[in-house]
């Protein structure tokens, strides 16, 4: 076996070895089931404790106004933002077409980041450690950042 013949060998072996333990795949969860939160149900009548166990602890716990006795007021509220683009306008861009060689315009969209705040209040009427009623509030703002 020849020098040559040796390096040629030894570097399709290490490059193969390379190869071989240098490949890693990361697992895509595209296509594939996502674990979701599970839904929570809420029934008038149900205990207290259950919906302390389902939602944690409240944000505030106040008196049903005016005070009664065995009856509060639990407060829970949550506020999620998202951001996309949205187009917000266009505008004429210059184009010479190039089987005619004339100038023409393509109208291309502009596009702008808007971010959408959403802030959502539930209040749940206790009486007696049982869910009595509830009532939610929300609210949605909107801004082109």
């Amino acid at each position: 076996m020849t020098v040559q013949n040796f390096l040629v060998k030894a570097t399709i072996a290490i490059l193969l070895s390379v190869l071989v333990t240098g490949c890693a795949t990361t697992e895509s969860n595209l296509g594939k089931e996502v674990d979701r939160p599970t839904e929570v149900i809420i029934t008038k009548g149900m205990p207290a404790a259950d919906l302390l166990a389902m939602l944690g602890e409240p944000k505030q716990i106040r008196p049903l106004d005016p005070p009664r006795d065995g009856f509060e007021v639990w407060v829970y509220s949550r506020q999620s933002t998202n951001v996309e683009l949205k187009v917000t306008g266009t505008q004429e861009i210059p184009h010479v077409d190039p089987l005619t060689g004339m100038q023409t315009f393509i109208i291309d969209p502009i596009y702008n980041p808007e971010s959408t705040t959403i802030k959502e209040t539930t209040e749940f009427l206790i009486v007696n450690d049982q869910v009595a009623d509830w009532k939610v509030e929300r609210e949605s703002k909107r801004d082109y950042l």
